[in-house]
């Protein structure tokens, strides 16, 4: 029951990835979550991140307008950790399961969605979160 209703809390989150506004901003479409290769960090980031992040990682993705707390700036992360990459805290909160994770940053926790796509297999799912993490290095400034 608990995997349900994370499910379901993650996957109305997760709508945000097919939101089609309408002219009067009023209008969304929500769409299944769409199927990516795990071996690509920036397909992973194009189909789940940039809605919010954008296609540049800067928050300023078209769902971005809609949200309480505006995205982080993916492409600081290092400049803001004194020049190094975190990857360890990235990796971790794409891999965290647990909406509670997220909660000071206003993101879903992707965790469960990244395991879905695979049917719950923890190992792709480690990879996709690897590998989405690798990607999110190079854009760094």
């Amino acid at each position: 029951m608990r995997i349900t209703r994370l499910l379901t809390c993650l996957a109305l989150s997760v709508a945000a990835v097919g939101w089609l506004l309408a002219e009067d901003r009023a209008a969304i479409k929500i769409v299944p979550l769409k199927q990516t290769s795990p071996a690509s960090g920036k397909e992973m980031f194009r189909a789940y991140c940039a809605v919010c992040h954008g296609m540049d990682g800067t928050g300023n993705g078209p769902a971005a307008a809609y949200l309480t707390i505006r995205p982080v700036d993916l492409t600081r992360l290092a400049a803001v950790n004194s020049g190094k990459y975190p990857d360890l805290q990235v990796l971790q909160r794409l891999a965290s399961k647990e909406a509670g994770h997220h909660e000071n940053v206003g993101m879903p926790a992707w965790g469960g969605l990244l395991g879905s796509l695979n049917r719950w297999d923890p190992d792709i799912a480690r990879h996709r979160a690897v590998n989405l993490t690798a990607f999110i290095k190079t854009i760094q400034e």
